[in-house]
């Protein structure tokens, strides 16, 4: 077609309700991708990256970013189709041609999901976009928010859920939540109803306000620090140290209440949205499963930032 490929990806799916999970889905990582190759990525870790983008995204930065730029989803029945066009030359064409093949393969299934594998699905996803609110925190204030953020009063004690809402894309939010006041007072209560899908289990009730995302506080971890921790005091590395987990709680999502962390005792129970599994964000931007029987002590390890431990790893669960 000219000096231009076009491509045209289609997935069928066993009904519309599917369908529009696909659909969803599939809006989601393209924004996602666009807005992380618009960005300088140096300040981010690799593994944030290619977590949510693709190889052949990475290898192709300006000519990807023009592709996507022009890509389009659109449902029509039980069926989602994916077009774009872009510049062709054979090393770019080869990139490209494998861009949605990759980009599928991340973000749906082609074919039927259980609903197990669409609950894990959307956990990752949940905890991915924690992940980049995180880091993008980091970048703009120079550490990982606290556990507690003090508000301007210099008193009063908020969530750092709350800190990084402009970070969820929840400017508006966040500027109608009242920091001078406790997280419960009469108008900040009223917000509990808009918590953000992104801060909820997906398989909590559309009326539940509590939130299923924390992080373990206490002595030794990434968030001991009252003032917030910066990324070069994580020397045990990246890869190595959690930063988020996931856990069913009776926690309101607006409350500064977190998961204790103690060394000295068993490591904290979490879980409750998948069977026989937790799911927790690492500092380099990974998504690892748990089992609830994994070694304490390679947990605890990974609850340090610093501890010098060796922790083994489980790899990423698989979401097709």
């Amino acid at each position: 077609m000219g000096n231009r490929l076009t491509f045209h990806a289609v997935v069928e799916t066993p009904d519309a309700v599917a369908a529009a999970r696909v659909e969803d889905s599939l809006k989601q990582g393209l924004a996602s991708i666009r807005e992380l190759l618009q960005e300088e990525a140096d300040d981010l870790p690799p593994g944030l990256i290619t977590g949510l983008t693709t190889a052949a995204a990475n290898q192709n930065k300006t000519l990807t970013t023009n592709l996507l730029n022009q890509a389009a989803v659109a449902r029509a029945g039980s069926r989602v189709d994916v077009k774009a066009s872009a510049p062709f030359d054979v090393p770019s064409c080869r990139a490209l041609v494998r861009l949605p093949r990759e980009l599928l393969a991340k973000e749906v299934a082609v074919g039927p999901r259980t609903g197990r594998e669409l609950v894990l699905g959307d956990s990752a996803r949940n905890l991915q976009a924690l992940l980049l609110a995180m880091h993008r925190y980091h970048r703009q204030h120079g550490h990982f928010p606290p556990a507690v953020v003090i508000g301007p009063d210099g008193a009063t004690p908020h969530s750092w859920r709350v800190a990084v809402l402009p970070f969820l894309d929840e400017q508006d939010l966040y500027e109608q939540y009242r920091r001078d006041e406790p997280w419960d007072s009469p108008h900040n209560k009223k917000l509990l109803e808009q918590a953000p899908d992104v801060l909820r289990s997906p398989v909590a009730k559309p009326e539940s306000v509590d939130t299923s995302y924390f992080v373990l506080t206490g002595d030794g971890t990434l968030f001991a620090d009252a003032e917030g921790t910066h990324i070069d005091r994580v020397t045990d590395g990246p890869s190595q140290t959690l930063l988020i987990v996931e856990s069913v709680q009776d926690v309101p999502w607006t409350k500064p209440q977190d998961i204790p962390f103690d060394a000295s005792r068993r490591f904290p129970k979490l879980g409750g949205i998948h069977e026989n599994l937790f799911l927790t964000a690492f500092v380099d931007g990974s998504i690892r499963g748990f089992p609830p029987t994994y070694d304490q002590d390679q947990l605890k390890g990974a609850a340090t930032p610093s501890g010098g431990e060796e922790v083994t790893i489980p790899e990423p669960p698989k979401r097709n």
